[in-house]
């Protein structure tokens, strides 16, 4: 139709509103064209079939196939091709932009999802009565060991030991721990674990300390995603329910040492020129701590708010621990807890606790 009136000034005006999509605009300024179109679609419409009682009618639909109506039953399956074609384009824009703002690192997003770290399943006296559940009980933990070995073997490979958070050290502090990183590829496996280790329970002791005296920055610091909120939240309801008091998160000993239970690596720096510091890879490693710790508050006056150490849980270490004279002692808890430690070894900040796994 658009064909046929192109030759004419309505048939101009028609095709240039058709191809704006404002057809409503030429049948208000053209009202015979608008009644033309319709007497004509109006004049073309098929009419249905009488149906007459003896008489099947041709025009009902059929019923299709079987096997075509299975088909249609079946779920709508997403095409793989086009989605990796958008995560391709996805990282075309990101290693542009990256080129277009070089001080800004475009890998260093928050990431969405936890690498597949999982806790071990213990082994027991039940599992024996079920051979089948024994036997995937021990499938999944030999699983998650290799798992951890290769991601272990990454980090010796790519002579990526863990790194401190060296911004609050003085020179002398940072040659040390630059000759400490040059050393501890040349050792065995606790060379890669064991500062991963060390740096986990420092972080610990900085973000509960963090959490205590309601420190937002340092809270953000050392926690990331989902334990950020958390903490955050754990804060905001310590302001509301004491606002002008003040607590005091104490750490007193290691029951177990720190055990790492799982760890995972996989790149997260995907540009072509090698970072400038570090190296590409991104850690998610489950650490165990099995810690005694107290929790003392206090109201604005003061006063103790935390019921008082019994003399069963005052430890004859307790005299070596400083402390000021009106301080109460709290009741010593033993606590233990599987957090998730994230660190993007291509950047200097610190490394950062995710998320807490039971």
């Amino acid at each position: 139709m658009a064909v046929a009136l192109s030759r004419t000034y309505l048939g101009a005006v028609a095709t240039r509103v058709a191809s704006s999509s404002r057809t409503v605009a030429v049948c208000y300024a053209h009202p015979g064209f608008g009644r033309n179109y319709t007497t004509t679609v109006h004049t073309h419409r098929k009419e249905p079939a009488p149906n007459h009682p003896g008489r099947k009618n041709a025009s009902a639909k059929v019923p299709p196939p079987p096997k075509q109506k299975a088909e249609a039953k079946k779920p709508h399956v997403k095409n793989s091709e086009g989605a990796t074609l958008a995560q391709v384009e996805e990282m075309e824009r990101v290693m542009a932009f990256q080129h277009l703002m070089p001080t800004v690192d475009p890998w260093g997003q928050a990431v969405q999802d936890t690498l597949d770290v999982v806790l071990p399943r213990p082994i027991s006296l039940d599992l024996a009565k079920n051979p089948v559940h024994l036997v995937r009980t021990l499938a999944l933990n030999m699983q998650n060991k290799l798992k951890s070995y290769m991601a272990m073997n990454q980090l010796r490979v790519a002579n990526a030991p863990a790194e401190k958070d060296t911004s609050r050290l003085n020179w002398s502090g940072k040659i040390q721990s630059w000759i400490r990183s040059k050393r501890a590829p040349k050792l065995r496996k606790e060379a890669v674990l064991g500062p991963i280790k060390e740096v986990a329970l420092e972080t610990y002791v900085d973000l509960n300390n963090a959490v205590a005296n309601r420190n937002i920055k340092e809270i953000s610091r050392f926690a990331t995603s989902k334990y950020q909120e958390q903490m955050l939240a754990l804060c905001k309801h310590a302001k509301s329910q004491n606002a002008s008091g003040k607590m005091i998160w104490q750490l007193h000993r290691v029951v177990s040492p720190v055990n790492i239970v799982s760890l995972r690596c996989t790149e997260g720096y995907m540009a072509r020129a090698s970072p400038r510091f570090g190296n590409r890879l991104m850690v998610h490693a489950l650490v165990k701590f099995d810690t005694e710790q107290s929790l003392e508050m206090y109201d604005a006056k003061g006063r103790a708010l935390h019921p008082p150490a019994t003399a069963s849980d005052i430890r004859p270490n307790w005299g070596d621990e400083k402390t000021e004279a009106w301080r109460v002692p709290a009741e010593r808890r033993r606590v233990t807890e599987y957090l998730v430690l994230e660190k993007r070894m291509w950047t200097q900040s610190p490394w950062q606790f995710r998320e807490q796994l039971w």
